[in-house]
């Protein structure tokens, strides 16, 4: 098999390209920061709440939010997303939203917030 020097160059461009810009994006953001956004993506209101996720919502209240909530709060916030799984996909004007941002102002704007309380802080505590 004759490599040409174009080929070499081509291949080992691209191999080492996309193995720099991981290693450039591993040096950027700690785990913990990874985890932070890869858990607050499960609030992305996008697809019909495809992302939601009940234990990814547990989790980023325990893991990055343990003073903001309580033992009981955990385990009514767990109801909350039970419920709220169910309701929010198919509210009329929650339903095609976009950004969690967005999202925030539609329980505003709904006062779905007055029924999804913990869930209204989690949000609010994720966007600042």
């Amino acid at each position: 098999m004759n490599i040409t020097v174009e080929h070499y160059y081509r291949i080992n461009l691209f191999i080492a390209t996309p193995d720099t810009q991981l290693h450039e994006l591993n040096n950027r953001f700690c785990d913990n920061m990874v985890e932070l956004l890869t858990l607050s993506s499960t609030l992305d209101p996008k697809d019909l709440y495809k992302s939601l996720n009940m234990e990814k919502l547990c989790d980023l209240a325990t893991k990055f939010y343990p003073d903001n909530f309580t033992g009981q709060d955990k385990l009514h916030l767990r109801i909350q997303a039970q419920h709220y799984e169910l309701d929010g996909p198919f509210h009329s004007e929650l339903k095609n939203l976009s950004i969690i941002f967005v999202l925030c102002q539609g329980l505003l704007k709904t006062r779905k917030y007055l029924t999804y309380p913990l869930i209204d802080r989690l949000i609010c505590l994720v966007l600042t």
